[in-house]
């Protein structure tokens, strides 16, 4: 997301500094001292970082001198300090899933101009954490272009395509199991390919022990995700969700429709905004029939739909277009 942000900033002609401030970075020891009461509802590390952020944001900001401040993380709060006491408007990006930090959570949004949600239902969860908040809601962007030209060059092996971490949440165990259930015509000359990595590997690998029709393929990169998703009938992920541990919007789904894949998700979080009319969305992904049905039904009929469908909607998840939405918030802030 912040990098295709960048791009597509620089692309409207907005001089843009990007600045990485990695939690794993080696820290000086004095950061740990308790210098910021706002800091310290955290681990003694993360205080340590947002100190050390502090520090790192202020040494930009005076260089730099930038009009808008965009802090992409919570944890990024100093950075919106530093914004308020320089009195420049501040714009923090919000997930979902970090929302679950409360107290942190709370102090960001509050201390930001304006709120950036990936999603409506993100926009929903900072309402009901900070009640009246200013919300922006801009889906991420994706290079829209990349994914046409891997869709051409791509021909269609017929099989199904899902792709995460595998953890609990993410549910692969399910696409398994019903993938093991389908009937025999509707899986003929198709496999089930299994893209990614994570701690349940192991077991999801037993389940799918004895089927020569489930491959597991670990990470990929970039490019052969992209080829994998262009050459896949159909992307299935169908993730549950477990309080604030959500999809808060899911752009996997997006960069399968641009690959000229239709899709199967679940209706939690912000999926449902990632998907559209373009694939099919099954209402409780904990529930073995349903998400078979769901199967079965893109496999055995046209998808051509589903794929048109994903023609129209795909072009407004381009960079450039997802820039502007950014600028508008940003002119907004400066009038």
């Amino acid at each position: 997301m912040i990098r295709n942000l960048e791009e597509g900033l620089k692309q409207i002609n907005h001089t843009v500094e990007h600045h990485i401030i990695e939690r794993d970075t080696e820290i000086p020891l004095f950061h740990y001292l308790p210098k910021n009461p706002r800091y310290v509802i955290t681990r003694p590390v993360d205080y340590a970082y947002l100190n050390f952020a502090r520090r790192e944001i202020e040494e930009a900001v005076e260089s730099f001198g930038p009009d808008i401040i965009h802090a992409t993380h919570l944890r990024l709060l100093p950075a919106l300090e530093v914004a308020n006491n320089r009195d420049i408007p501040s714009v923090l990006s919000v997930h979902a899933k970090e929302l679950k930090y409360t107290r942190l959570a709370t102090s960001a949004i509050e201390a930001a101009s304006t709120i950036h949600a990936v999603s409506g239902f993100t926009a929903e969860l900072v309402e009901n954490l900070v009640p009246d908040t200013e919300t922006n809601v801009i889906h991420p962007s994706i290079d829209v272009e990349y994914y046409h030209s891997v869709a051409q060059d791509a021909t269609s092996t017929g099989d199904v395509l899902t792709l995460s971490r595998f953890v609990d949440r993410k549910n692969i165990r399910m696409l398994i199991d019903v993938w093991k259930s389908l009937p025999t015509s509707t899986k003929e000359g198709r496999m089930l390919k299994v893209v990614g990595d994570g701690p349940n590997r192991r077991k999801l690998e037993e389940r799918a022990a004895n089927h020569d029709d489930i491959e597991f393929l670990g990470f990929v990169n970039m490019e052969e995700k992209g080829r994998l998703l262009a050459e896949s009938e159909l992307f299935a992920l169908v993730p549950l969700q477990d309080g604030y541990d959500v999809e808060g919007f899911g752009i996997v789904w997006i960069e399968a429709q641009a690959a000229g894949t239709p899709v199967i998700g679940s209706s939690y979080g912000g999926a449902p905004e990632a998907i559209g009319d373009a694939g099919v969305i099954v209402e409780s992904p904990s529930n073995e029939d349903e998400v078979r049905a769901a199967l079965q039904t893109m496999l055995d009929s046209n998808i051509q739909t589903y794929q048109q469908a994903a023609r129209r909607r795909i072009k407004g998840f381009d960079i450039l277009p997802i820039a502007k939405e950014h600028d508008r918030v940003y002119q907004s802030l400066l009038s």
